[in-house]
């Protein structure tokens, strides 16, 4: 059984009478007691008055009795052995990482640190409500940039900001990393030359595009600011919708606007003018950014983004290198106290 964080509990400052109690056997004390004795007094007060653990472990004698619990100190060599798998189990424990999702996430760490990775999801704006038609008009916007802010909850705290070269309609902005991935474009109706079909409901006009669209439940993943989305499960679309057809070796994208049945293909593209095509690519590209230090603070962290979500990863126990000098120290005296 190893020592947990869960076992401790509050209690006193340890003293050498609470070591004595527990380290002597039928009333004597084992042989090389003394050594011991400075030893684990020394590890639990050195454990019990550090701001590391200050208010998660806010004293030695649990720490102490928490060992006897579990290895009963009936050998001290063994004992000793097991002392130190359990401090460093300890310390495996409070090392694990931390991962959240959301927007604003809220955890804790031990002694801050840095984060371990960051990142920031975002998607197209589109104003109004209700399904785009030509006559519920829904302007769609990208991001120039994207911002994260560490705060413990009360104070402003600090902004990280990622501002991008061009703007960007949706994808991930992984902060550590300095990569910003691209899923997302936007394209102006007017701007792409048209084919005019015939089809069941009326003429629809059709053009392919070169870039492949991800698909998700029955929806295309994309949004338009003047038709709404045909459903895949469909193989037709009614007045005021767009919609994907695909053949063998392309996409097109569909529209199907009884307004325009007798306009030519060119008439078409010029009443498009204005009209935006925002949709997620199949395989996204990336860029490359300024990778962020995303500094944590000791105690509450608040982390929160202007876009959709973010998912963090920290660790509990982080930037120690006190403690984890103290802990190299601690195994080479019980090492030493073995081979007394």
């Amino acid at each position: 059984m190893a020592l947990r964080i869960s076992d401790l509990g509050t209690a006193p400052t340890v003293e050498e009478t609470d070591l004595v109690e527990i380290a002597e056997v039928d009333g004597e004390s084992p042989s090389g007691y003394s050594s011991y004795k400075t030893t684990i007094l020394g590890i639990a007060n050195k454990i019990a008055t550090s701001t590391i653990f200050s208010g998660l472990v806010t004293t030695a004698k649990n720490i102490v009795g928490a060992i006897n619990e579990v290895n009963g100190l009936l050998d001290l060599k063994e004992s000793k052995a097991d002392m130190e798998d359990d401090v460093t189990e300890i310390l495996e424990d409070l090392s694990d990482d931390i991962t959240v999702t959301g927007n604003p996430v809220t955890f804790e760490t031990i002694n801050g640190g840095m984060a371990n990775s960051c990142e920031v999801t975002f998607s197209p704006i589109q104003s109004g409500t209700g399904d785009p038609s030509p006559t519920n008009i829904r302007p769609i916007s990208g991001w120039d940039s994207v911002d994260l802010v560490v705060s413990d909850g009360e104070s402003e705290g600090e902004t990280h900001t990622a501002t991008f070269p061009d703007t960007v309609y949706g994808g991930v902005w992984k902060a550590t990393e300095g990569k910003l991935v691209i899923d997302y474009v936007c394209v102006d109706l007017g701007t792409v030359d048209w084919t005019k079909s015939s089809a069941t409901n009326g003429n629809v006009f059709w053009h392919s595009f070169s870039d492949r669209y991800r698909i998700i439940g029955n929806l295309y993943q994309f949004i338009c600011s003047q038709y709404k989305n045909a459903q895949v499960s469909r193989n037709y679309l009614v007045d005021n919708e767009i919609g994907l057809y695909n053949t063998t070796n392309t996409e097109r994208i569909c529209i199907l606007d009884t307004a325009y049945n007798d306009s030519t293909a060119a008439e078409f593209k010029t009443a498009m003018s204005g009209v935006q095509l925002c949709y997620q690519l199949a395989t996204p590209t990336e860029i490359t950014l300024t990778a962020e230090q995303i500094e944590l603070l000791k105690g509450t962290n608040v982390v929160s983004t202007d876009g959709d979500g973010l998912k963090l990863v920290a660790t509990k126990l982080a930037n120690v290198p006190d403690l984890l000098t103290y802990i190299q120290s601690l195994e080479a005296r019980i090492k030493a106290l073995e081979e007394a």
